[in-house]
């Protein structure tokens, strides 16, 4: 005689098939709600006294057959539509997910396992409600008593963190802070675990007449999952009026094999729906893990420090410290001066910024038509990329030598067996407290 199945087999079965059932409501709903009606007969009932196959009575000649009166059309009545599946709550979504494939489909697979996107969504909803309930029970107290209670509540349900665990939608942790300049507002960061990462989720609740409600939310979908170790930051650029304040994100993207990461930053700004809130600004850089990054909040904008590239673009892994400094300006966002320390980084970092940025950093003399069409070759053109800096005099447009200007030499190699490279020399004089870019000088050598 068997074994009776152990509690852990009889969890994950349980889980399996709320997830069965949630994913079968969200795709056949009308098989949720108890089937299609059954179809109607094709066939019609004779007339009482009447065989099938009879010859029907011919009319008398003096009679005529009589046409019936039209009667009034019947409206076809619409059914009316299922009712929607009722929402799965925090601990039937992470049981759910917790019982999700991942030693075939998860863990090293760019691709999340059917069902994930909507259980996680489920998930996230409920614990958004969990949140605000707590806010408006504790309004006064600290931001601590809010979280406690959220805890207290998660606790009656089931549902503890548990940091150990890498499973999908395990609760690794939940902070709600409450900034220094806006005491109307309280920021909650939830972290659930998903394989290789982390899932980050960010609430900004702000206190009105009726109580707390959702003002912002950032939630990262599959793709954007975070860095184990390098959780979400952000931020709220100081300066701003009243009740129109900008909140900055930065969160590190995950992998299971690589240690260059690619961090994401956005400037986001209250909307219609806070949901769907305003992206004043998006950029994004790569750096190494074990170094890490730093946000800090500057006077009219924030700043980011990292080790690793320069520039924003994938092909071009570089180690050294940087920094990117911008100002918010009402609903525009900008990269200040300097763009880097040093020649070549100036270049690459000018490369990975958009066209829109870039034009930016273009000397005065350069039309606008020409920076462009640099920008665009010299970024199709890199992914050989060797460069070597030369510092010193350099001729300038008229001829004559200046003073001091940089000039970068790009060696570009082309594929194939006689191994011809370019050379693109691009020249940068200084212009005030940052470079600028004057010339692009192709030469080609075989």
């Amino acid at each position: 005689m068997s074994p009776p199945p152990s509690r852990a087999t009889r969890r994950r079965a349980g889980g399996r098939a709320l997830a069965a059932a949630f994913l079968c409501c969200q795709l056949a709903p009308l098989a949720c709600a108890g089937g299609a009606p059954p179809a109607r007969s094709a066939r019609r009932s004779l007339a009482p006294g009447s065989q099938a196959g009879a010859t029907p009575a011919q009319p008398l000649p003096a009679q005529r057959p009589e046409t019936p009166a039209p009667g009034p059309e019947r409206a076809q009545v619409a059914a009316p539509p299922p009712p929607p599946p009722p929402p799965l709550d925090a601990a039937e979504a992470i049981q759910a997910l917790a019982a999700l494939e991942t030693s075939a489909g998860g863990i090293g697979s760019s691709a999340p396992p059917a069902g994930a996107p909507a259980l996680l969504g489920a998930l996230k909803a409920d614990l958004r409600g969990i949140i605000g309930r707590a806010l408006d029970a504790v309004a006064d107290a600290p931001p601590a008593a809010a979280r406690e209670r959220a805890m207290a509540e998660l606790e009656r349900r089931g549902v503890r963190p548990t940091p150990e665990e890498r499973r999908w939608g395990s609760l690794l942790d939940l902070r709600i802070e409450q900034p220094a300049a806006h005491p109307e507002l309280r920021v909650a960061v939830l972290t659930l675990a998903v394989p290789c990462g982390e899932d980050s989720s960010l609430y900004v609740f702000e206190r009105g007449p009726a109580g707390f409600r959702l003002a912002l939310a950032q939630e990262s979908d599959l793709s954007e999952r975070t860095s184990e170790g390098n959780r979400l930051s952000y931020g709220l650029v100081p300066g701003r009026p009243k009740g129109h304040w900008a909140l900055v994100v930065s969160s590190a993207g995950s992998s299971c094999v690589s240690l260059w990461r690619t961090l994401t930053t956005r400037v986001l700004l209250r909307g219609t729906d806070p949901l769907r809130p305003r992206a004043a600004f998006a950029g994004s850089l790569r750096f190494h893990l074990p170094a890490g990054y730093t946000l800090a909040m500057a006077a009219s904008g924030f700043t980011l420090r990292w080790t690793g590239d320069p520039s924003f673009l994938p092909w071009y892994p570089r180690w050294g410290s940087f920094a990117a400094h911008y100002v918010v300006d009402g609903d525009s966002v900008r990269r200040a001066p300097p763009l880097a320390a040093d020649a070549e980084s100036f270049l690459l970092a000018w490369l990975g910024l958009p066209w829109a940025e870039a034009e930016r950093w273009l000397c005065p003399a350069v039309p606008p038509s020409a920076g462009e069409r640099w920008h665009r070759e010299l970024r199709a053109a890199l992914p050989g990329l060797a460069a070597s800096p030369d510092i010193g005099a350099c001729a300038g447009p008229d001829g004559k030598a200046r003073a001091r200007c940089e000039e970068v030499e790009l060696m570009l190699a082309r594929p194939g067996l006689a191994r011809a490279s370019a050379f693109t020399h691009v020249v940068l004089p200084e212009q005030g407290a940052d470079r600028c870019v004057e010339d692009v000088d192709p030469r080609t050598q075989p």
